[in-house]
């Protein structure tokens, strides 16, 4: 399979490819939030040198022989864990899965050198709003820590449909107004208000954002 046109995520990419100077200083490391990797409750990636989950079928033969070949930091576990106890959620650890593709697809674009290390947290099965928005919560120290967090998705993922070309900008549309809205109110109640109680447009066929935390 071939994208036709042939440049459908060159703005994606270039939008990946600015991430780096938009930062104030290189990363530390960094924590990803892949959409691509649910379990009952918050798991942390924990193999020591991950390979690479090639979680997608139906590519160029090509996109099965990418590499990338990032760390995965010790001490950035140890800290989420460390957290998650001290906020009172037990957050697991899976040492036995590796990078899916929600990490090393954007990352071999934002960050191609593998330069900085990776770690990488699920999401909860249940999806729940509140949940997510509480383990933000529980995370956002590490901003002031020199990590940057990156929840990894697309604000429109019913492939499907994508595929076929059809009324994906229009399906859109309006859940991606919603959620510029709900993430960017000044107000951090409104923002909770709108994440955890208020049902968004069409949630069920455009699910995970890419949110930089």
């Amino acid at each position: 399979m071939e994208w036709n046109p042939a440049d459908e995520w060159d703005e994606t990419a270039a939008f990946l490819r600015s991430i780096p100077a938009q930062l104030p200083k290189k990363p530390s490391a960094i924590l990803l939030i892949s959409s691509h990797w649910e379990e009952n409750e918050f798991t942390i990636l924990g193999k020591e040198n991950p390979d690479l989950l090639f979680d997608y079928h139906g590519f160029p033969d090509h996109t099965y022989q990418l590499k990338y070949n990032a760390r995965n930091p010790k001490w950035l576990i140890e800290r989420i864990i460390e957290l998650g106890k001290n906020a009172g959620l037990n957050i697991q650890i899976d040492k036995n899965r590796n990078y899916d593709h929600g990490v090393f697809i954007p990352l071999k674009v934002a960050f191609p050198d593998a330069d900085i290390p990776v770690a990488q947290l699920s999401l909860k099965k249940n999806l729940n709003p509140k949940d997510h928005f509480d383990i933000g919560q529980i995370l956002a120290p590490l901003r002031a820590e020199n990590v940057l967090i990156i929840g990894s998705g697309m604000s429109y993922h019913n492939m499907r449909v994508l595929m076929s070309r059809g009324r994906t900008e229009n399906l859109s549309e309006e859940f991606n107004t919603w959620l510029v809205e709900a993430v960017t109110s000044t107000s951090a109640s409104d923002r909770q208000t709108a994440l955890t109680k208020h049902r968004a447009p069409e949630m069920r066929i455009r699910v995970k954002s890419i949110l930089f935390l």
